[in-house]
Parts: C-alpha cells; sequence; structure tokens
C-alpha cells in the first residue's frame, strides 16, 4: 500500500521547527507517492522563493510520483470548446 501525500504536507516538512523532522524521515519511506497534481500545486505556487523551490525539488527526488490513470493526450469528453461557444452567465 501506498501513502499518497497532499501538497499540504508537503508544504508543512519545510517548516524548520523540530516537530516537522518526523515528518521530513516520514516523507522519505518507499510507501510514500506524490501525484503529478501534487508536484504542479507545490513547484507551481506562485509566492515560491528559490529556497523553497530548491527544497521541494531536492523533496520530489526523494519522493516519487504515481503514474497519471489517463494519458496526458486523452481529453475528457465534454472538455473541448467548439468555435463560437460562449461560457454560460453566472
Amino acid at each position: 500500500m501506498k501513502f499518497l501525500v497532499d501538497s499540504n504536507i508537503i508544504i508543512y516538512s519545510a517548516r524548520p521547527e523540530p516537530a516537522y523532522a518526523g515528518l521530513r524521515a516520514w516523507l522519505k519511506r518507499p510507501d510514500v507517492a506524490v501525484s503529478a497534481l501534487t508536484r504542479l500545486e507545490v513547484l507551481g505556487f506562485y509566492g515560491l522563493t528559490p529556497a523553497d523551490a530548491h527544497y521541494f525539488q531536492a523533496v520530489f527526488a526523494v519522493v516519487p510520483a504515481l503514474p497519471s490513470p489517463m494519458p496526458s493526450s486523452t481529453k475528457p469528453s465534454g472538455c473541448a470548446r467548439t468555435s463560437g461557444s460562449k461560457r454560460p452567465t453566472p
């Protein structure tokens, strides 16, 4: 069984307080993984500092990402907009 880690857990692991040391150790376990969405959420944050980016890249080098269940070239039906279509008005 794998533990799928949420982006908030990755973010909390960056905190320097000693209370989070166990979390950092836990992330190194072989039964811990992240999703591609978690990587995107963490690394795509608009307020990410260079130091944060360096730390998170190191985390993602250790914690494997689960493969996506759907090929990236596949779109769910109903997602494509046709030319001239308009969004519904709220």
